[in-house]
C-alpha cells in the first residue's frame, strides 16, 4: 500500500503530492489532504515527561465516598450506625437490604479506614489504570455485593464492616487479568504477592473471613467473565 499522502487542490481539485505548495494544474496554493496517516489517540491523564499517567478516579471517587460515610457515622453514633448498617447473617431474609451495600462503607475506626483506604491506592489505583473505568468499578460493586452475601449466609452472630471485601475483588480480579493476558513476571508477582500477604494477615488478626473470601470468589468470577476472550488480543505488556 502506498504510504504516500496525497495532497488535493483547493480551487481544481486535482491530487498532488505531499510538498506541493502550488499546483501544477492551476497554479493555485495546495488545499487540505485526502488521505492522512491515523493519528494516534491521545490517552487521557497528566503528562509527565513523555508519559501520560491516568488518573484513577473511579478510586479517588470511592476513597471519599468511604470518607463521608466514616464522617456519618462519627455524627451519627459510631455503634446506632454500625448495628443499624453493617452486615449480619440473616440481613436478606429480613429485608434489610440497605446492609448489603453501607456495610463496605463504614468502618470501625480511622485505622480500620485508613488501612483499607491505602490497599485501594496500591492496588486499586493499578489495576484501574490497566483496564476500562466501567469494568473497574463493575468488579468492585460485585465484589462488594459478593463479599455481603456470603456474610449473609456464613458471617455468623457477627456484625462485618469494611470496604475490605471490595477490595479483595480487585486484587484477585487483578490476578486473574494478569494470567490471562500474560503480563509480564514483575506484574505477576505484584498480583501474586498482594493475595498472598493479604491471606496471611486476615488468618493472623481475625478479620472477616467471610467477607474475604466472598469478595475474593467474585473477583474470579468477574474476571473470567470480563477477561476471557482477551487472551488471543492482548500482547505482552
Amino acid at each position: 500500500m502506498d504510504n504516500k499522502i496525497i495532497i488535493k487542490c483547493k480551487k481544481c481539485g486535482m491530487p498532488l503530492k505531499k510538498g506541493t505548495k502550488i499546483c501544477s494544474y492551476c497554479g493555485q496554493n495546495t488545499g487540505h489532504l485526502i488521505n492522512r496517516a491515523p493519528k494516534e489517540k491521545k490517552e487521557k491523564g497528566i503528562q509527565i515527561g513523555r508519559h501520560t499517567v491516568r488518573i484513577p478516579w473511579i478510586s479517588l471517587v470511592l476513597i471519599i465516598l468511604n470518607a463521608i460515610a466514616g464522617i456519618y457515622k462519627l455524627a451519627g453514633g459510631e455503634i446506632d450506625i454500625i448495628i443499624k448498617y453493617g452486615m449480619i447473617t440473616g440481613s436478606l431474609q429480613r429485608g434489610e437490604y440497605l446492609r448489603l451495600i453501607l456495610s463496605s462503607f463504614l468502618h470501625a475506626g480511622w485505622l480500620h479506614f485508613a488501612s483499607n483506604m491505602y490497599a485501594l491506592v496500591i492496588y486499586g489505583f493499578v489495576f484501574e489504570r490497566r483496564i476500562p473505568g466501567w469494568k473497574y468499578l463493575l468488579i468492585y460493586i460485585m465484589s462488594m455485593l459478593g463479599s455481603a452475601l456470603l456474610i449473609n449466609f456464613i458471617g455468623g452472630s457477627a456484625l462485618h464492616i469494611g470496604a475490605s471485601g471490595a477490595i479483595w475483588g480487585l486484587m484477585t480480579a487483578n490476578l486473574v487479568y494478569c494470567l490471562i493476558t500474560k503480563r509480564k513476571i514483575l506484574y505477576m508477582l505484584y498480583a501474586i504477592l498482594a493475595v498472598a500477604g493479604n491471606v496471611v494477615y486476615t488468618f493472623s488478626y481475625g478479620i472477616s473471613w467471610q467477607g474475604h473470601l466472598g469478595g475474593a470468589i467474585t473477583g474470579i468470577l468477574m474476571a473470567l467473565l470480563l477477561f476471557g476472550n482477551e487472551r488471543r488480543h492482548t500482547r505482552h505488556a
